[in-house]
C-alpha cells in the first residue's frame, strides 16, 4: 500500500523498528477501513437505485422515467450519489432484432446521459462495431478512445449486453474516467445492466398488455354477440356492445 520512511537526526543514533512498524501498521489499518466505507457506501447506493427502480416499474408506465434514471445513475457524482462517475451513459434497445442474436440489428439508444461532446461521438461506426460485438458474444467488451476524437480524461469504453428473460434485448454504453476503470467499476456497471434488462423486460410486457388490451376491444367492438370479460376475481371489466 505505501513506503514509510524515518530518519533520526543524529548520525550515531540506531533507529528501532518497533516505532515504524507500529506506524505502518495503523495506516494500513486505516486505508483499509477507508476501502471498506467506500465499497460500503457503493453497496448502498446500488441497492438504493434497484429499490427505486423496482418502485417506478411497480407503478406501471414508469419504465421510460425509470431507464432514464438508470443512466443518470451512471454518471452522478455528487457526494453521497450513487452513480459510478462515467463521462457519459447509454442505454439501448434492439431497433429489428434478427432471430439468431441479434449482432445486425441496430440500437436506438433512447436514454443518454453526460457529456454532450461524448454523447455525440458515442455514435461513431466504431463504437457500433463495439455494440455488435456485444451482441454477437453476450459477453461485455471495451475499447480505447480513438486519439482524434478530443483530449478528455476517458480511458475506455464499455458495452455490455443487456437480456431480458434470457433474450438479448440492447446494449449499455459507458465512457469511463481513468480514475473509474476499476475491477469494482466494471461489477457496478455489470449490475446496471442487469437492472436495465429487468426494465426492458418489464415495459415490453406493459407494451404487450396494451397491444392485448386494444386487440380486445376491437374484438369486443366488432362482434355481434353479447361478450363479457372478467378479471381474475370473476367481476366484468368489459362487455360487448350488442
Amino acid at each position: 500500500r505505501g513506503v514509510v520512511l524515518c530518519g533520526t537526526k543524529e548520525r550515531q543514533r540506531t533507529l528501532e523498528p518497533a516505532l515504524p512498524q507500529r506506524l505502518a501498521a495503523e495506516l494500513a489499518l486505516q486505508l483499509e477501513w477507508e476501502d471498506e466505507r467506500v465499497v460500503a457506501r457503493q453497496r448502498h447506493a446500488d441497492i438504493a437505485v434497484a429499490r427505486k427502480l423496482q418502485t417506478e416499474l411497480a407503478t406501471g408506465g414508469q419504465t421510460e422515467v425509470a431507464l432514464a434514471r438508470l443512466a443518470d445513475s451512471l454518471v452522478d457524482v455528487r457526494t453521497g450519489g450513487s452513480g459510478i462517475g462515467a463521462a457519459f451513459a447509454m442505454i439501448g434497445t434492439l431497433a429489428n432484432p434478427s432471430p439468431e442474436d441479434g449482432s445486425a440489428a441496430a440500437v436506438d439508444f433512447r436514454w443518454r446521459s453526460g457529456d454532450a461532446d461524448w454523447l455525440q461521438t458515442a455514435q461513431s461506426e466504431a463504437v457500433a462495431a463495439l455494440s455488435r460485438e456485444v451482441l454477437r458474444t453476450r459477453r461485455m467488451a471495451g475499447m480505447d478512445p480513438h486519439v482524434s476524437w478530443m483530449h478528455t480524461a476517458i480511458s475506455r469504453i464499455v458495452a455490455l449486453p443487456l437480456e431480458a428473460e434470457g433474450e438479448i434485448c440492447g446494449v449499455l454504453l459507458a465512457g469511463l474516467l481513468r480514475r473509474g476503470t476499476t475491477l469494482a467499476s466494471l461489477e457496478r456497471l455489470e449490475y446496471r445492466a442487469e437492472l436495465a434488462g429487468l426494465a426492458i423486460a418489464c415495459g415490453e410486457r406493459e407494451r404487450a398488455a396494451v397491444l392485448a388490451a386494444r386487440r380486445r376491444r376491437a374484438h369486443l367492438a366488432a362482434t355481434p354477440e353479447c361478450l363479457f370479460v372478467l378479471d381474475d376475481n370473476g367481476r366484468i371489466v368489459e362487455a360487448s356492445a350488442t
